[in-house]
């Protein structure tokens, strides 16, 4: 079976098959690097592109972008940890992947702070 075109990558000058890669999407503000993980999914992965794209052009150009959880930015500890696991989902083996969801279970029934700009 070919692979798609999505699992090709260039390894030492040779294109080989991956299946196991993620997309990653990656901009600066300011002086700082900021890389998002968008999936394995290659169209998911391309238009999650164009939206920060579209984004960061809207920005540039002096206009206000609401964010998509409608917050000011800010959101639950809670929402934080469960977008953290699903990246790391993405990256790590299920070993690592249990321990780290069961120290922030431990983490979230011990913090009381709503927000994830608070300090537990």
């Amino acid at each position: 079976m070919a692979a798609s075109s999505s699992d090709l990558a260039v390894v030492n000058g040779k294109q080989e098959s991956h299946k196991e890669g993620a997309y990653y999407l990656e901009w600066r503000e300011g002086a700082k690097r900021v890389r998002l993980s968008v999936g394995k999914d290659p169209a998911d992965a391309s238009a999650r592109s164009q939206r920060k794209a579209a984004e960061l052009n809207a920005v540039n150009h002096g206009v206000a972008v609401v964010p998509e959880n409608g917050q000011n930015g800010h959101r639950s500890v809670a929402a934080a940890v469960a977008e953290f696991l699903d990246e790391t989902q993405l990256t790590k083996k299920p070993k690592t992947l249990a321990a780290y969801r069961t120290a922030l279970s431990y983490f979230l029934e011990s913090c009381h702070k709503t927000s994830s700009d608070a300090t537990c």
